[in-house]
């Protein structure tokens, strides 16, 4: 019952795979976009079978390196290259494998490859042979060369494109903790069992041996983890010819054919390189520690499980930095925190055996022994290799997702090639420095510190290089962290932005900070259109061709949309702001009708984008001006909300603005949500009040006229309680307030005193929500308002004062209409009659009177059937 239990269960994952796939397909969707349970759980196999092989080959290789060290042979550096050699050796071959057949059926080889290899290794280690023992150790290099390509080659085509950043971290992750653990129980298991047996040449093979034979039972169950794999197509077709088995020229070719490809390709051939250096400098320091006696495979083990454990936690950090989208801007940043660190290894005290033996635990403390020098060197290679993991990440899953899927193996394996190339680059490198300090009578510790010292200017050297090609993406990384700092984001229906594929963003446009918020709210990257004046401004200019930015100019509009579409068809995000500049009345300004032709003629999708909560802050225009305020708080917050994806041959300007106050009113819905639990029967007079403190009319925590026996004013509870709570104004009620007052607020009863007093009344403003066109006194200007229930819904203004000098001005108040509409609220029509709706409304809405309108500006005008 038993033998057949695991088979039939095996066909019964495969069968309710099948039917996943079945109703995937029915649904529409594929795999590229949405990775089913069976993809899932075909990629959680594939982790738990990496970590294992990763853990059995690396406890067999450092079984080895101690017991070759009791033996009296130093294999660390034969070690090293014989592990980077079958990479050299078989690269091409193992490109074609894992093209030419599925990448499941090369990881089961691989699983049983290894299995047989560790019985080679204990057979030979039983035999005392260290010879055919350390041949062992190059055959399982040549497994890992089969291994590799084929499960990485894996995460695009598991999971596609969106999760490749989270997996390829969190594979790189786990494959360190696995070598950690191999590391740490190597060394230790050996050192503990040959002292137990005596110490002596001859029990060494004994102390390895026992190990192995556990290892080499338990790679077992790795093979059957395959199996878990959906079936995966093999994507080439190309027949095996002997020109494969020296193809390395013909790779490389192919790999560096994409420029992006090869540069990327250089860098994580040198975090490779920099892999090997540290490890075998490593134990270059324990040997010089220990002089190669009683502890050298523990401390080893231990300056090793310290850089594993870095590294664990640098792959694991770069999974949830990239588990949206994958950010390039690690690379430039991580290499220099590298080149910190190697300059602080540089300069540190390493200290002594005996300290280390401490902190293990295998020696008492002796007096006056200070371990602050251990400890330091042991954080420094911590955040050594944190910093190197952080580097690499970023540049694998951006790899990964660029290769073709025909070459995906062929190109994983050549850059495979180079690593090992940079690993063996690596260890003559230190070999040749050794060498040269012991024929200059050097000390073996002023050799280990030249060494890092070199590292450190290769560090360096790696880091501007990497500025140099990812500068916009690295200023991303660190300029978005301080949005966020300085605003409290929220994103609503960020799912609206296709995955691929060209797509035009048109959002209002409050403050000069909105392209840092789009770019955060959005999970593409994001072109922004900028006039092309500005490219020459000094600091602008730098700034917006870094960030490829497209430029247009106002004079040669045909160019515009040209260069505009030709952006949007080559698949890119471009970010339009439709109004053609900043706001300064906090109001939706006129949409230019540019926008139409661009769309249209790339054929690409518009998504309607607004801001909420962007009036006020410091790089908005309330209080008469940009920059040059004090923030009213810190994390100031915003709602962005992403509108459903509008088709480019039936948007106009009209229908745009119409998504875009539905968008302001679901911004306002959300942000609102906290004042609706909390103040309930007064919900919709405070929201309302948060609508007040968007737009330019009603300063905020300034003193407001409402006189108390005028019956409007009193109604208008969303500006006396919801605003002037809010944004803490000061709310007076006094007649004589009305007359000497700058800012009154009212209807017919305020109007009918400011008239009668004539020149008593002081200079200022009345916003009047009971309008008649009478003479008010000549130094008061006169603003047409208009509320529903106690509710503000449109409100003339002061005209702003003008821009920059080549802004167009913009009106706070047109003759004839109530004034704009409060963002939050949006239009409808029922039975032919227009609708204002919004969360500071009920919930059918308000019916204006017939023949009401919204003009181009967003100026409502009421049109009664008498007027």
């Amino acid at each position: 019952m038993r033998l057949v239990f695991f088979p039939r269960l095996l066909f019964d994952l495969r069968r309710m795979a099948e039917e996943i796939d079945r109703n995937v397909a029915t649904a529409g969707l594929s795999h590229e976009t949405a990775p089913g349970p069976r993809e899932w759980a075909g990629f959680w196999s594939v982790m738990v079978q990496q970590t294992q092989n990763a853990f059995n080959d690396k406890m067999a290789q450092f079984l080895l390196v101690p017991l070759g060290a009791a033996v009296g042979i130093a294999v660390e550096s034969y070690a090293g290259i014989m592990i980077a050699l079958p990479f050299v050796l078989f690269a091409p071959l193992a490109g074609w494998l894992n093209d030419r057949y599925s990448k499941r059926t090369v990881l089961i080889g691989s699983a049983v490859f290894q299995l047989l290899v560790l019985l080679w290794i204990t057979v030979e280690v039983m035999q005392h042979r260290i010879v055919g023992a350390m041949i062992g150790f190059f055959l399982l290099a040549v497994q890992s060369t089969f291994f590799s390509p084929a499960k990485i080659g894996l995460n695009k085509e598991l999971l596609g494109e969106k999760h490749i950043g989270m997996a390829s971290g969190l594979q790189q992750a786990a494959a360190m903790l696995a070598i950690l653990a191999g590391q740490i129980a190597a060394g230790p298991i050996f050192d503990e069992r040959w002292k137990a047996l005596g110490a002596t040449k001859e029990m060494a093979w004994q102390a390895a041996l026992v190990p192995l034979v556990i290892l080499t039972i338990a790679s077992v169950p790795a093979i059957f983890m395959g199996f878990i794999l959906p079936p995966l197509k093999a994507q080439s077709h190309e027949p095996f010819r002997w020109s494969v088995m020296v193809g390395h020229g013909t790779d490389l070719r192919t790999l560096w054919a994409d420029r992006a490809l090869r540069l990327g390709s250089f860098g994580v051939a040198f975090f490779w390189g920099f892999a090997a250096f540290i490890n075998l400098w490593s134990l270059k320091l324990a040997r010089e520690l220990t002089q190669g006696g009683e502890g050298f495979g523990t401390i080893s083990s231990l300056f090793m499980a310290a850089a594993s454990i870095g590294m664990a936690a640098g792959f694991g950090a770069a999974s949830l930095l990239q588990r949206r989208r994958i950010q390039l801007g690690w690379v430039p940043i991580s290499a220099f925190l590298m080149t910190l660190c190697a300059l602080v290894l540089c300069c540190i005290p390493y200290g002594t055996a005996d300290g280390y033996k401490v902190l293990l635990g295998l020696s008492d403390a002796a007096a006056g022994l200070s371990l602050r020098h251990e400890i330091t060197y042991l954080l420094t290679l911590l955040c050594l290799a944190f910093s190197a993991a952080l580097f690499l990440a970023p540049l694998n899953a951006w790899m990964q997702n660029r290769y073709p899927a025909n070459k995906r193996g062929e190109m994983q394996s050549a850059v495979n090639l180079q690593d090992c190339l940079a690993g063996v680059l690596a260890v003559v490198l230190i070999e040749l420095v050794s060498r040269m300090f012991t024929m200059m009578n050097g000390s073996g510790l002023a050799a280990v510190r030249c060494q890092i010292i070199i590292i450190t200017v290769m560090c360096l050297v790696a880091a501007v290089q990497s500025l140099r090609h990812v500068t916009a993406e690295a200023l991303r990384v660190l300029v978005l962290p301080v949005v966020r700092l300085i605003y409290r984001l929220k994103v609503i229906g960020h799912e609206h932005v296709p995955k691929t594929g060209g797509v035009l963003l048109l959002p209002n446009h409050v403050t000069w900070a909105d392209a840092f918020f789009i770019s955060a709210a959005v999970h593409r990257k994001v072109r922004f259109v900028m006039y092309d004046g500005f490219m020459h401004a000094k600091g602008v200019g730098w700034f917006a061709r870094l960030f490829d930015t497209v430029p247009i100019s106002a004079g040669r509009a045909k160019d515009a949309v040209r260069l505009v579409s030709e952006a949007l068809q080559a698949g890119d995000v471009v970010c339009l702001f439709a109004e053609g500049e900043l706001t300064r009345t906090g109001c939706l300004q006129e949409i230019k009708r540019g926008f139409e032709l661009m769309s249209r003629r790339a054929g690409t999708p518009v998504v309607p984008v607004w801001v909420e909560g962007a009036w006020g802050s410091v790089f908005s225009f309330e209080r008469g001006r940009f920059f040059r305020k004090i923030p009213y708080k810190l994390p100031y917050p915003l709602t962005v909300v992403v509108g459903e994806a509008l088709p480019a041959q039936e948007t106009t300007a009209e229908s745009l603005r119409a998504a875009l106050q539905r968008a302001s009113a679901t911004a306002l819905e959300h942000r609102s949500a906290r004042l609706q639990k909390r103040k309930r029967d007064q919900a919709r007079t405070w929201i309302n009040g948060l609508q007040l403190g968007q737009i330019y009319a009603l300063p905020r925590r300034a003193d407001l006229v409402m006189w108390e026996h005028d019956p409007v004013a009193q109604e208008l509870a969303c500006i006396h309680i919801g605003f002037a709570s809010i944004y803490q104004n000061r709310v007076l009620m006094g007649g004589d307030q009305v007359l000497n007052g700058a800012i009154r607020i009212g209807g017919k009863a305020t109007r009918e005193m400011l008239v009668e007093a004539g020149a008593d009344v002081a200079p200022g403003v009345f916003y009047d929500f009971e309008y008649e066109a009478v003479a008010l006194p000549a130094h008061l200007t006169h603003y047409r308002c208009y509320a529903h229930d106690g509710i503000v819904i449109a409100m003339s203004m002061p005209d702003p004062p003008p821009g920059a000098g080549t802004s167009n001005p913009q009106f706070g108040s047109c003759e004839g209409s109530v004034g704009l509409l409060l963002p939050g609220f949006y239009l409808t029509t029922r039975d032919n009659r227009l609708i204002v709706c919004g969360p500071a409304l009920p919930e059918e809405g308000v019916e204006l009177p017939e023949g009401s309108s919204l003009d181009e500006r967003g100026f409502l005008t009421l049109e009664t059937k008498q007027g």
